[in-house]
């Protein structure tokens, strides 16, 4: 292969910092003495490990530097190297082994300078060794002036748990970091590999808000540090959190749990199945669930007895206890509810209570055949905590200004909709403690299937269709009680509904559920399953539309800037612009909310008000879609995108939360 012209090889040697400088006599020397050298894509220059034999100037294409640790067998990319880039000029320097690979990222041309010419060239022209030598500490010293990565000593610095806890635990094990320090939004790190892009992509991933200064430690010394500081201090940690825990849930113990049985006299036939790790493992699950602050409890048949407890929206596992544990234990919830023990091919309902630490919970249970044996779920609500003021609830002041208003009205109808738990029921308690308290001179009633938190100074009616008291049965007795203020559970049919709106129009305030996507789509709802437009336009006078979104964690949260795809959707979605959602806020995952950066739920809603111009449109039979269009250009709709956006600003939730309810 034809080497380049003396002219050319001069001008790129002094390109390059190891050679610059130096005397045309001793350029042409070294011009003399390089050889070229021709390499394929992927083709090992000089590997990890060998002896080294020569230096290489890149004169064509790019190479990849690599780096093997040893230890871990894992190769990493260090660094990209291009005209007229040296490398393996340390080596020979330095007596030592390759330090790293460099191999061919395209069509390599490198001009080399082998060992023993570049060793006589050094004796003939000593000048020469102390310009490589100069060139090359100021090299270096650039080199650690840019990467900034310091050593450090571990066990020079003290642990600190809660400073360990900022990023997830598993993420740090991972890539083998180790906080050290955080100051002014600014975390120290240390890890075995600082230049790692993997690794402090992924870190800074996981501390959006924070700036990371990675500094260097050794690979044995971490593994040292791991094993006898860091393990044992978060395992300490550990359990103290879940003493503390504990605590805080008024020292909550399984023994002191009571279980009580239903008001109703049970069937002496029905025998108790009794057993003592029965009894304590079902203890343990409420005891469990009241701590953790569960919604319902999943007890699930397969191959074992599955328990499983839904928190903050989502479903998390308990325990899974043998098989043979699940029919004693289903049994003994039924015989606590008075359900029939015998039988198990049809679902049943019941319900009981449980208390413990204080605390009262009111238990439904819900049976259901499976080919494995009987599914079991429980809803926890608590009659000891009290109930949430709507402002509470409802976050937005100018929305619970006008459900307020609604409710101290003398007439008309309130509905509140969306899936099952999404909190509807929760929000008309809310509403009736307020009116209750506000107005004490007025009758109020419910009528409830079933009765799911006892109200002073209202009148409460459960449903028993057992005996015939299904709901357009007690809503037509109750209209003869003299009501201020009715309660409906549910509108179920069109019987129902069209006596609660009935009622609403000649001089009561009703309030009820129902199940629809949205405010404007409940409207039509109830003409889909039989109620008079007219009657339907005369009685609403405001719909609420409801979902829960999970909270983001109050200890954890932080600023964050979320990628542009993710504002690229909230904007197509038309939930909030892209100059808008600059800054946002996420939870970075802690031990409160064991990493999930989520604690809690929150509400989002969309009201509805119906005024003369609405009932006009829903008298001339529109759509839902054309209502919520009216609502919107009149202003009398407030949206869930409108509120999402709502929730975003102010950092109660993120946008994955409501791009996953609302982005449609």
């Amino acid at each position: 292969m034809a080497k380049p012209t003396p002219e050319a090889l001069a001008e790129m040697l002094e390109q390059t910092l190891l050679f610059r400088g130096l005397p045309k006599a001793t350029v042409d020397r070294v011009i003399g003495e390089l050889e070229v050298t021709r390499h394929e894509p992927g083709e090992a220059i000089c590997t990890q490990g060998d002896e080294a034999d020569a230096l290489f100037i890149i004169s064509q294409g790019q190479c990849t530097v690599f780096h093997e640790d040893k230890q871990l067998s894992v190769e990493r990319e260090v660094t990209q190297l291009k005209p007229p880039d040296p490398f393996g000029e340390i080596g020979l320097v330095l007596g030592e082994r390759r330090n790293a690979t460099v191999r061919a990222a395209t069509d390599v041309v490198c001009l080399r300078l082998s060992r023993n010419s570049f060793g006589m060239l050094l004796m003939d022209e000593p000048q020469l060794g102390v310009k490589i030598s100069q060139n090359l500490a100021r090299r270096l010293t650039e080199q650690t002036q840019n990467l900034t990565h310091k050593y450090v000593e571990l066990n020079d610095h003290v642990f600190d748990p809660e400073l360990y806890r900022i990023l997830p635990q598993d993420l740090l094990i991972k890539h083998s970091v180790v906080p050290l320090e955080l100051k002014d939004q600014h975390l120290l790190v240390a890890l075995p590999h600082p230049e790692d892009p993997v690794a402090m992509d992924a870190l800074h991933r996981a501390a959006p808000g924070l700036t990371l200064r990675p500094v260097a430690c050794g690979v044995a010394a971490y593994r040292r540090y791991l094993e006898h500081v860091i393990r044992p201090a978060m395992q300490g940690r550990v359990i103290q959190q879940v003493r503390q825990r504990r605590a805080e849930a008024e020292d909550l113990k399984p023994r002191d749990l009571q279980i009580h049985r239903a008001r109703m006299l049970m069937d002496e036939s029905a025998k108790e199945i009794t057993g003592d790790g029965v009894t304590r493992l079902l203890k343990e699950i409420f005891t469990e669930a009241i701590v953790r602050g569960a919604s319902d409890i999943h007890i699930e048949p397969a191959d074992q007895c599955r328990v499983r407890f839904r928190i903050h929206g989502r479903l998390q596992k308990f325990v899974h206890a043998p098989y043979t544990f699940h029919l004693p234990l289903v049994s003994q919830l039924k015989v606590a509810a008075n359900l029939d023990i015998v039988q198990k091919r049809k679902p049943q309902d019941g319900r009981i209570s449980v208390s413990n630490g204080g605390r009262s919970f009111d238990v439904r249970i819900s049976t259901l055949p499976t080919i494995d044996g009987e599914k079991v779920v429980m809803r926890m609500l608590e009659t000891s905590g009290g109930l949430l003021p709507l402002d509470a609830l409802i976050l937005s002041g100018d929305l619970v200004s006008r459900l307020r208003q609604a409710i101290m009205g003398t007439m008309g109808c309130v509905l509140v909709v969306g899936p099952t738990g999404s909190g509807k029921t929760t929000t008309l308690y809310s509403a009736l403690a307020e009116l209750s308290k506000a107005s004490p001179d007025i009758n109020i009633s419910t009528i409830e299937d079933p009765v799911e938190y006892t109200l002073p100074n209202i009148v409460q009616t459960p449903i028993n269709k057992s005996v015939g008291m299904d709901f357009p049965q007690v809503l037509r007795a109750l209209l003869r009680q003299d009501p201020d203020v009715i309660l409906v559970g549910e509108m179920r049919d069109a019987t129902t509904a069209q006596i609660a709106m009935e009622g609403a129009l000649t001089g009561h305030l009703v309030l009820s559920t129902l199940h629809a996507n949205g405010a404007p789509e409940a409207v039509t709802r109830l003409v889909e399953i039989g109620c008079a437009r007219y009657l339907v336009a005369s009685a609403i006078s405001m719909v609420i539309g409801q979902r829960l979104l999970r909270r983001i964690c109050r200890r954890c949260k932080t600023a964050h800037t979320f990628s542009d795809n993710v504002r690229e959707h909230l904007a197509r979605a038309d939930i909030m612009p892209m100059d808008d959602s600059a800054s946002l806020w996420r939870g970075r995952g802690c031990d409160e909310c064991s990493g999930s950066g989520f604690q809690g739920r929150v509400g989002a809603y969309e009201v509805l008000q119906i005024d003369p111009r609405m009932r006009e449109a829903i008298m001339n039979e529109s759509l839902s879609d054309q209502l919520r269009a009216r609502g919107v250009e009149d202003g009398t709709l407030t949206t869930f995108k409108q509120y999402g956006a709502f929730l975003l600003r102010m950092g109660y939730t993120e946008p994955t939360e409501i791009l996953r309810n609302f982005a449609t």
